[in-house]
Formats: C-alpha cells, structure tokens, sequence
C-alpha cells in the first residue's frame, strides 16, 4: 500500500468491491472492510489535522458517517446488503475522485 492516506483508501475500497463481487459475505470480508474503515478513519484524522484539503467540506464527515457506521452493517447482512454496500462503495469512489478532490498539503 502507499504512504498517501487517499491513495491507500481507495485502492482499498476497490480491493472491497472487487471481494464483494467475489465471494460475498465471509470472514475475509469482514477483514477487508475494517481495513478500509480504518483507512477512511486515518484520513479522517489527517483532514482535521489540516494535512488533506477537499474542496467540499461536507463530504468528508458523510463519506466517514458512511464508511464507519453504515458499510460494516451492509457488510455482515444479506446479498441485497452487500449489492448495496457494492453500489455505494462505487460511489464513494467516485466522490473521492471527481467531487472531493483531496489534495494532501505538503
């Protein structure tokens, strides 16, 4: 993995959508999808810091409300849970790339 927080998160998000269009719930899963709440966790923390700029400043506590409370639910439930959870994961990573626009302050 990289050392960037957003670079880190969303290979990691994508490592969970493709392992959701894979093999659906398991163990694993569960892994992977801590894995990704501790990343959005992490730059959740560098955002507060002032470390990361986005260029709305809403999205990022929906993104991390989403990606903390919402997706392990998502995670552990049933095949129409996980199509959503695959769905909005997909949009989280749309959000990042094309709205947010983070840019780590250097």
């Amino acid at each position: 993995m990289t050392s960037d927080p957003i670079e880190e998160m969303l290979e990691l998000c994508q490592a969970l959508i493709d392992m959701i269009g894979g093999v659906g719930a398991c163990p694993d899963l569960t892994v992977m999808q801590q894995s990704f709440s501790d990343t959005v966790d992490d730059a959740m923390k560098a955002y507060k810091k002032g470390e990361i700029e986005v260029d709305i400043r809403t999205l990022p506590p929906v993104m991390y409300a989403f990606a903390t409370e919402e997706l392990p639910v998502l995670c552990a439930g049933d095949a129409a849970d996980l199509e959503k959870a695959r769905k909005q994961l997909g949009l989280f990573i749309n959000s990042v790339k094309e709205l947010v626009q983070p840019r780590a302050i250097e």
